[in-house]
């Protein structure tokens, strides 16, 4: 299986294929990354690269490479989804959603999902819950302050601090490790367990879970490891079935 995530300082046979793939798609701008298609390591120049390449097909420009990426590059075959994920369909789940959100959005969660191997009608309709839930603009997003986050009085994500359920040992980590993404990670204990599985260190750099394919990744992964998920999944299945 392939890496799903390869970002700056990752390295081996997945990221040379990278480097040969982003030579080439890049044609005649592959001039001003010389030595790109050889090596085994994404360094700088890979990541500007792999930016550059990003930012001309219309995708976020921030090098990360994950499922999606990895798709249009080839690097991966998507597979059959049980519920076609098309942008018509979803915005019906989404009525006060942009179109243009899903449309940019979309693709991210459909390869992450299809990577990790939730093909099936009820990961697909948890997947679509929980973004709605979390994050119904259909963007990975920061946490926001609320009653529900912050004692009165105090600084915002203050309720956060100290809580042991969430592994948050240290003054500040209620606000450093405030929900995020489409599934909206939170505390450290989740940062630092999902840093470890999906390679990408957002214990240290918690805002690179708002990445695109890393928000779509840890969605994917953490609806795989949960033991049942039944966010939002009847009531969307209801509506997904005649789709």
């Amino acid at each position: 299986m392939a890496t799903l995530l390869l970002v700056k300082g990752t390295s081996g046979k997945d990221v040379a294929a990278l480097r040969k793939r982003l030579a080439a798609v890049l044609g005649d701008d592959a001039h001003d990354f010389p030595g790109l298609a050889t090596g085994d390591g994404f360094d700088a120049l890979v990541d500007a690269a792999a930016r550059c390449w990003q930012a001309g097909i219309g995708m976020v420009a921030d090098g990360v490479i994950g499922p999606c990426c990895q798709g249009l590059l080839g690097m991966m075959s998507p597979q059959a989804m049980e519920v076609p994920l098309t942008v018509d369909a979803v915005q019906h789940l989404f009525p006060a959603t942009k179109k243009s959100n899903i449309v940019r959005y979309l693709p991210y969660v459909a390869a992450a999902l299809d990577a990790v191997g939730l093909r099936d009608r009820t990961m697909i309709c948890a997947a679509l819950g929980t973004i709605r839930a979390e994050s119904e603009g259909f963007v990975p997003i920061t946490e926001f302050p609320s009653h529900f986050n912050t004692t009165p009085g105090l600084p915002a994500f203050s309720a956060y601090d100290g809580r042991k359920s969430l592994g948050n040992t240290q003054p500040g980590d209620g606000m450093r490790y405030r929900g995020r993404g489409f599934v909206q990670l939170t505390g450290r204990a989740n940062y630092h367990t999902y840093a470890a599985l999906i390679g990408v260190d957002i214990e240290d750099f918690p805002d690179l879970a708002n990445a695109p394919e890393v928000a779509a990744v840890l969605l994917a992964l953490f609806l795989s490891h949960a033991a049942e998920c039944t966010i939002g999944v009847h009531q969307v299945e209801g509506v997904i079935r005649g789709i």
